[in-house]
């Protein structure tokens, strides 16, 4: 798609750090982009609304799962603008044992229900912590 708009002269930046979803990068062909962002402010806005969140975490089998879906979306996307500054001021690092813990601390419900044991089996890789993820 960039290929196609940059031909098209559609491309109005270069600046990657406003490829995040929240700022228009390209012309829309049947709107401004001002419209554009103003449209995904709105759609966002009521999309994350905390009725939304809970709404969404509803719809989880369990209290786990529910109390997992209220973490990371309420978490994230209510506080967007803390975890962008975050992010741009390179401090992830510092904020992982709390993302961590929001990630990893909720078992999942097929966790739950085969008794973990504390021993890592051998030969079994463990999972990736966040730092590998980002």
């Amino acid at each position: 798609m960039h290929t196609r708009l940059q031909a098209e002269g559609r491309i109005t930046t270069s600046d990657w750090d406003l490829y995040d979803t929240r700022h228009t990068v390209f012309a829309p062909a049947k709107m401004t982009a001002h419209d554009l962002e103003a449209g995904y402010r709105r759609a966002y806005k009521d999309f994350y609304r905390w009725g939304s969140i809970v709404q969404g975490a509803r719809t989880k089998p369990d209290l786990i799962g529910r109390l997992r879906h209220l973490s990371y979306a309420g978490g994230w996307k209510k506080f967007e603008p803390m975890w962008d500054w975050v992010i741009r001021a390179k401090r992830v690092a510092q904020f992982l044992p709390l993302l961590e813990t929001v990630l990893d601390g909720f078992p999942t419900p097929d966790a739950r229900r085969e008794a973990p044991d504390p021993a890592p089996e051998a030969g079994r890789e463990p999972s990736p912590g966040l730092e590998e993820v980002l």
